[in-house]
């Protein structure tokens, strides 16, 4: 029975605000059952959809083939990003969104494994990390390049002071390919800006394996924690453009 058509009978039923006390309650309880009923099937149908599109998604990955035969359209860029990811053991990430990244996010926010925690602001990631770093985890931070300028000094303040390791996947806008002026700038100005600060960086070009991939972000991880601080991880458009 529909919610509408309760709330008409129930209406009908009580004439007034007395009658009928016993009634009336199970009416209340029988709207509250339908209510309960229509929460549990949408639950359902979400938790049918996001396994739908996990299972979509890496069904999308590159099959078991030789390494020497990889080629451009045989990697999936956020599935080989997050193996990386998870070979280097990480456990925490913390994130600000960026249309090249959404593949990535979904899959860190899908995995139990991994503690996902959006920020509003760069700079509030770097501590969210910090933190989780203090608390025993291996922290990761996903962000557009936009907002390194927002997290320079928390990087250097906090992380760089108390040599606390960070591993940035950072999507590097603004450069060959990009179709937005604002993005320029900032686009140039990202790896000085790292060569600035000291903190070790690597750029991904496109047509690597995902092996390959995976094993430069899990590297990039190893060196943040060997030197006590961030390290860099740079995906061009070019880079996510190969599907």
């Amino acid at each position: 029975m529909s919610l509408l058509a309760l709330l008409c009978a129930y209406s009908v039923s009580s004439v007034s605000l007395g009658e009928n006390v016993v009634s009336n309650w199970l009416w209340l309880g029988a709207l509250t059952a339908t209510t309960k009923s229509t929460k549990r099937t949408k639950y359902a149908q979400r938790r049918h959809f996001r396994t739908t599109a996990k299972s979509q998604l890496y069904q999308q990955a590159p099959k078991a083939i030789c390494p020497c035969r990889a080629t451009m359209t045989a990697m999936n860029p956020s599935l080989a990003v997050y193996s990386g990811l998870k070979s280097a053991g990480i456990d925490f990430a913390s994130s600000v969104p960026c249309v090249n990244l959404q593949g990535l996010l979904d899959l860190v926010a899908r995995d139990p494994d991994i503690i996902h925690i959006p920020a509003t602001r760069e700079e509030e990631a770097v501590g969210l990390c910090a933190g989780a770093w203090m608390g025993g985890r291996r922290a990761a931070l996903l962000m557009q390049n936009s907002g390194l300028g927002n997290c320079i000094n928390a990087l250097a303040s906090l992380d760089m002071l108390y040599g606390i390791p960070l591993l940035m996947i950072i999507s590097h806008r603004g450069g060959v390919g990009e179709s937005i002026t604002g993005q320029v700038p900032m686009g140039r100005l990202t790896e000085p800006l790292l060569d600035a600060m000291s903190i070790p960086h690597i750029t991904l070009p496109p047509g690597l394996a995902e092996e390959a991939v995976a094993g430069a972000v899990a590297g990039a991880w190893d060196q943040a924690a060997a030197q006590s601080g961030p390290a860099a991880v740079l995906l061009d458009l070019l880079f996510w453009r190969v599907k």
